[in-house]
């Protein structure tokens, strides 16, 4: 290993690997890219290894591409026609040389698993989940990480909420782009169908004056929430819409559709 991106170590015949950039949320710089290349050749060659568990160290998993760090990289790293590794260049590699290994390879993923740490989760042979982590594909290499497993498509509903052409208003655009979204929350206060929503005053009901209540069914809770919003509106708070967001909701990005679309397109 030429960095220390990726620690390892093998005990009765497991390989314990871990993303060790725990003050990112091991998020994917040049050299954890370089890392994890380096660590799955590392243990291709070992015939004392039976089986391998990847996980993040610190709080999650990989929260993603690291854009900064990314942006002030060498300009000549992860040329992306540069098939280094057979097939991939080095960031499919980051995924794809867990797929290659002879031997099983379990991501144990907890906190999140944005993007490219996603994908990277999915060049694994199986996947433990953690109940209260966070998974999202937001990115073009989300997308091709989709495809690549044998979807068809891959839906970003998420992603475009804050493109200006959306329907969205200022007060979703606000919580989308706010610390809050971070935390969205599966809530059926809102149409009386479970879904996942940015955490704003409709959601806090729960813990206030509904808690407890049965809910009349869909739609006469969504009508009744469209009521309220409207309301809310009319005296100048926001917080009662439904402001449906995914887990990736931290990684929407601001600009035109045309422009996201093509975005996305270069990220493949």
């Amino acid at each position: 290993m030429t960095n220390d991106r990726i620690s390892i170590s093998v005990a009765d015949a497991i390989a314990d690997v871990r993303l060790n950039r725990p003050d990112k949320l091991n998020a994917l710089d040049s050299d954890m890219f370089s890392a994890l290349s380096e660590a799955s050749a590392a243990l291709a060659k070992r015939d004392d290894v039976r089986v391998v568990v990847l996980s993040g160290s610190g709080r999650a998993f990989c929260a993603g591409l690291d854009l900064a760090a990314m942006a002030g990289s060498d300009p000549s790293f992860g040329v992306l026609n540069d098939r280094s590794y057979g097939i991939a260049n080095v960031f499919q590699n980051a995924a794809w040389g867990w797929r290659s290994l002879p031997m099983p390879v379990i991501a144990a993923i907890h906190g999140v698993a944005f993007g490219g740490g996603l994908q990277i989760a999915l060049g694994a042979d199986i996947r433990i989940v953690s109940p209260d982590a966070k998974l999202a594909v937001m990115d073009g290499a989300g997308i091709a990480a989709m495809l690549d497993l044998g979807a068809e498509a891959a839906q970003l509903g998420t992603a475009f909420v804050g493109c200006p052409e959306s329907n969205a208003d200022q007060a979703y655009r606000d919580a989308l782009f706010g610390p809050g979204a971070a935390a969205t929350e599966m809530t059926a206060l809102i149409s009386g169908r479970p879904a996942r929503c940015l955490p704003n005053a409709f959601t806090a009901l729960k813990d206030r004056e509904l808690k407890g209540v049965k809910l009349p069914d869909y739609p006469m809770v969504y009508d009744a929430g469209k009521a309220l919003a409207a309301a809310g509106r009319a005296k100048g708070d926001g917080g009662f819409g439904a402001q449906w967001a995914g887990q990736g909701a931290p990684l929407a990005r601001a600009m035109p559709a045309a422009r996201l679309v093509e975005t996305l397109a270069a990220e493949l």
